[in-house]
This record gives C-alpha cells, sequence and structure tokens, in this order.
C-alpha cells in the first residue's frame, strides 16, 4: 500500500512542475526593461495615485503596455515615488 502513494505522490508531482513553469513563463510575455512609457502615460498614472487611485493605474499602465501584475505595479509606485504630490 505504501508504494503506490509514493508512486501516485511522484507521479503528481512529474506532472505538475511541468504545467507550473510553464504558466509562469506565460504571465508576461513583455520585457519590463525594453518597455517606453511616454509622458502623457506617466502623467495619467501620476494622476491616478493622486487621487489614491492606484489599481485604476496599475490596469492604465498594463493596457497600454501589456506588462505582467508585478511589473505594472513596481513602474506605477516608481512613478508615484518621483511625484512630489504623491499619494500611492
Amino acid at each position: 500500500m505504501d508504494t503506490w502513494i509514493w508512486i501516485a505522490l511522484v507521479t503528481l508531482a512529474v506532472l505538475t512542475i511541468p504545467f507550473l513553469a510553464i504558466r509562469r513563463a506565460a504571465r508576461s510575455r513583455v520585457d519590463p526593461t525594453n518597455v517606453s512609457i511616454d509622458a502623457d502615460l506617466a502623467h495619467r498614472v501620476r494622476v491616478l495615485c493622486r487621487q489614491d487611485k492606484k489599481v485604476e493605474a496599475v490596469k492604465e499602465l498594463r493596457d497600454a503596455t501589456g506588462l505582467a501584475l508585478r511589473d505594472a505595479l513596481t513602474i506605477v509606485e516608481k512613478l508615484a515615488a518621483s511625484d512630489p504630490r504623491k499619494r500611492c
């Protein structure tokens, strides 16, 4: 009985690990170091942050650039930090 449990666990691990690796790689097809943000988009993101609309700012940036959530959030936070009237 113990042998079958171990076989089932190993089989589950073998099937799960590649699936998780593929899923993680597919999160962002955009390299955040190659994204250029124009002045208008940066201004819109800063305005949304000043209005305490961080979620909308991240969504605006993601829609415009195709960035992953984590990358867009990092950029929004950096843009907000560079704004003297920041609120995000």
